[in-house]
């Protein structure tokens, strides 16, 4: 079974970590051997111990003695980091969506892409209340990253994916897409990369009769883009510059949301197609 790590995503890391959570401290053979056992992980006892060392390297875990273990201040640091996040000014999704019924057309800026992960899973919340299902339809540029999300949203994102349709086209085809989009597939989303036809400027959220512009600054996408060609595989991964670009630097993301029926069902059916 693949792990969940709201964090990592699919990947070795996330399955150290897993391991790490339950053992505390553990030899490299022994981690090895239970990648083996609880993954059944194909990677050589080599690379295992390159991934160790590279996670050393951006302080994620410690090496004491012979064992590995969770570094303590990388822990209070995304802690210290999320807490941070929750402070900032974010609307309320159901103010939003009452504006919307109204017939108004909704405007609003966030200014980190933490912030845009908690908004809309808020704002999935508040659509199912509403008695709002499937399908939902997403177009983004690149894959969005899911590592803002504190474990509530992350389950309450899972068990929303996997009670409908839920739908992703992304435009992007690089490493991190590829990467992150596992992630989405572990939440319960359906998902394909590399659709050119998508997502060329802006990226679009389908949900009932609700449409969502999002509109992100262009610097940040070049940011991100130039990132995603540099990778090759998840050893080119840099954690601490992925915590830099969610979690840490300011941004400009544009919202436009409405209540366009005809608009809704139009990108729904397109991207349902895509799915057949």
């Amino acid at each position: 079974m693949e792990p969940r790590n709201p964090i990592f995503g699919s990947d070795a890391r996330a399955q150290i970590i897993e391991i790490l959570k339950a053992e505390n401290a553990i030899t490299a053979k022994k981690l090895f051997a239970q990648l083996k056992k609880q993954y059944a992980s194909e990677k050589t006892y080599q690379s295992v111990h390159k991934i160790l060392q590279k996670m050393i390297d951006d302080r994620i875990i410690v090496k004491k003695d012979l064992c590995y273990e969770v570094n303590p201040e990388w822990i209070s640091e995304v802690e210290e980091y999320v807490s941070e996040l929750r402070k900032e000014e974010i609307p309320k999704a159901k103010k939003v969506i009452a504006q919307i019924e109204k017939g108004e057309t909704v405007h609003f800026t966030l200014k980190k892409e933490s912030q845009m992960g908690e908004f809309l899973v808020d704002f999935l919340k508040n659509c199912v209340k509403r008695g709002i299902g499937g399908p939902i339809a997403l177009h983004t540029q690149f894959v969005w990253a899911v590592i803002s999300l504190s474990q509530e949203e992350y389950a309450l994102l899972s068990q929303l994916m996997n009670s409908m349709d839920f739908l992703v086209l992304s435009h992007d085809n690089y490493f991190w897409d590829k990467w992150a989009s596992k992630q989405w597939q572990h939440l319960g989303a359906k998902i394909k990369i590399g659709q050119k036809d998508f997502a060329k400027n802006n990226d679009t959220l389908a949900v009932g009769d609700y449409v969502m512009n999002i509109f992100w600054d262009e610097a940040h996408v070049k940011w991100v883009r130039d990132d995603s060609k540099r990778m090759k595989d998840e050893r080119d991964l840099d954690f601490n510059l992925l915590m830099e670009m969610v979690l840490r630097a300011e941004t400009k993301i544009d919202f436009i949301m409405k209540k366009d029926k005809l608009a809704a069902k139009k990108i729904k059916e397109e991207t349902i197609n895509m799915f057949k």
